[in-house]
């Protein structure tokens, strides 16, 4: 860049874009937040355990013939015990 002169359109221009990239950003949703973990969605057998991929994990006693929901991140995983409520 050296010996370039940048004119007073090109940073207008530049600037114009950055404006319209950002509200077009936020139209699409961008700025809000989103589920990074994989979800499925195991019933719980009758030894209350879950499988999830190739893993079982242990349930509450109450959850038994039902399904749950799971989201499954890198370090950890979440089961709700219904769409939308809190964790079991």
């Amino acid at each position: 860049m050296a010996g370039q002169e940048i004119d007073s359109w090109s940073v207008a221009t530049a600037l114009l874009c950055n404006a319209v990239d950002l509200q077009q950003r936020r139209h699409c949703g961008a700025d809000e937040p989103f589920e990074t973990g994989r979800v499925f969605t195991p019933r719980a057998d009758r030894y209350n355990q879950i499988t999830v991929r190739t893993n079982r994990y242990s349930v509450p006693v109450r959850l038994i013939g039902k399904r749950v929901r799971v989201v499954l991140h890198a370090s950890h995983l979440v089961v709700y015990e219904r769409h939308g409520s809190g964790p079991a």
